[in-house]
C-alpha cells in the first residue's frame, strides 16, 4: 500500500497563454455496470495501469457524468483511473431516476464502487458538485482517502443556491441571461425560482419541460465558462437540443437544490470538515468561477490551515478551459509524487 506524505509546492499561476499541458484521451480497459440496490446501477470503467495509484473522479453536476475527456487531466502509465456515472446519470441506469437519489445514496455508492473493485485506499479527485461529494465523502470515509484534490469548491449552502437562483448574486454579473432565466417563471413564483423550475421540469407537459431545460441550462451554462468564445450559442448548440440527455439532467440538479443537498444543517461540510484535516487536499480555485465563488474555496482553507489553495488569476468555473487544465495537471502531479 501507498505511504502519504504531504507535499508543499511554489503557487504558481498558469495563464491561459501558457502551452496546454494535458495528456492524450486514454480508452478504459476495462468497463462494467455495479448494481448499488434501490433499482439503479452505476456504469463505471477504468483507464491506465492496473497496478498504479487508483484515483477515483467524481463527476459534477448534480446530474452530470463522465466527460470523455477526463483522462486528460492524468498520466495515466502510472494511474490506475476510475470514473464512473452517479445515479441516474450518463451511462447509469435508470437515467435521470430520482428515486433513492440523495447525497448520502451517492456517498455509500463511492463506497461500494471502491469495495468492488477491491482497492483498500485511494485518491479522490472532483470539481463543482464533485469537490460536495469528495468532502462528504471523506468525512464520512477518511480512513479509505490517500489524498485529495478539489475544484471549483461547492459547499451548498443556502448562500451558495441564493446567490445562483436570486435575484442579487450572480444575476449582477449577467443581468441579459438572468432577465431570460427569471422572466421564463410567471412573477407570482419568482420568490423561488428552484422549486417553480421543479415543477415544470416534473411537468407531464412535454413542451413545458422543454422550455424549463433550456432555460435552466442556458443560464447555468452561460456561467460556466470564463472565455466568451466558449459559451457561445453557435457552441453549445449540439448540448443544449439534445433534450433527452439534458432534461433529465436539469431534474436531478434540481432535485439537490430544492432539497439543499439532504445536508442536516446548513454549513453542515465546514462543522464537520476536521475529521479530514490529516488528508493532504490540495484546491485548484478559479478567481473569477462566477458558479462556485471563491469564499467557498476559502473557507476550506482557513478551516484545515495545511490545505493548499492554488487560485488562478484568469479562469472560470469550467475545467475544460485553460488556465484550469494546466491547474490541474500539476496538482495530480505534486500529490501523487510522493508515491512515485
Amino acid at each position: 500500500m501507498y505511504k502519504s506524505k504531504y507535499i508543499k509546492y511554489k503557487n504558481k499561476y498558469l495563464l491561459s497563454k501558457e502551452a496546454d499541458i494535458s495528456h492524450p484521451i486514454t480508452a478504459p480497459y476495462d468497463k462494467g455496470m455495479l448494481n448499488v440496490g434501490d433499482n439503479h446501477q452505476l456504469y463505471y470503467e477504468q483507464i491506465g495501469n492496473p497496478n498504479g495509484i487508483p484515483i477515483v473522479v467524481i463527476h459534477g453536476g448534480p446530474g452530470g457524468g463522465i466527460s470523455p475527456k477526463y483522462s486528460t487531466f492524468y498520466d495515466c502509465s502510472k494511474i490506475r483511473l476510475i470514473g464512473y456515472d452517479q445515479r441516474g446519470c450518463g451511462k447509469s441506469i435508470p437515467f435521470g431516476s430520482l428515486e433513492h437519489n440523495t447525497t448520502w445514496d451517492l456517498i455509500e455508492d463511492i463506497e461500494k464502487l471502491r469495495k468492488h473493485l477491491k482497492i483498500e485506499k485511494w485518491n479522490v479527485t472532483g470539481g463543482s458538485w464533485g469537490s460536495t461529494l469528495s468532502l462528504l465523502y471523506g468525512i464520512y470515509h477518511a480512513d479509505k482517502i490517500l489524498g485529495m484534490i478539489i475544484s471549483g469548491v461547492c459547499l451548498l449552502r443556502q448562500i451558495d443556491i441564493d446567490w445562483l437562483y436570486k435575484k442579487g448574486g450572480a444575476s449582477q454579473m449577467y443581468p441579459e441571461e438572468w432577465d431570460k432565466f427569471e422572466l421564463f417563471i410567471p412573477e407570482n413564483e419568482r420568490s423561488d425560482l428552484v422549486k417553480a423550475y421543479y415543477e415544470r421540469l416534473c411537468s407531464d407537459n412535454e413542451e413545458v419541460r422543454n422550455a424549463a431545460c433550456l432555460h435552466w441550462s442556458e443560464w447555468e451554462i452561460k456561467l460556466s465558462f470564463f472565455h466568451e468564445k466558449n459559451s457561445t450559442k453557435e457552441k453549445l448548440k449540439p448540448v443544449l437540443t439534445d433534450l433527452k440527455k439534458i432534461i433529465p439532467l436539469a431534474k436531478i440538479e434540481c432535485h439537490y437544490f430544492l432539497n439543499k443537498a439532504f445536508l442536516p444543517s446548513d454549513n453542515y461540510i465546514i462543522e464537520n470538515i476536521q475529521k479530514i484535516k490529516d488528508i493532504p487536499l490540495i484546491i485548484n480555485q478559479a478567481r473569477y468561477d462566477v458558479i462556485c465563488p471563491v469564499d467557498s474555496a476559502y473557507r476550506v482553507k482557513k478551516a484545515l490551515p495545511n490545505t493548499i489553495l492554488r487560485i488562478g488569476p484568469l479562469g472560470g468555473h469550467s475545467r475544460a478551459e485553460q488556465p484550469n487544465i494546466n491547474f490541474m495537471v500539476n496538482s495530480v502531479k505534486d500529490l501523487l509524487s510522493s508515491f512515485l
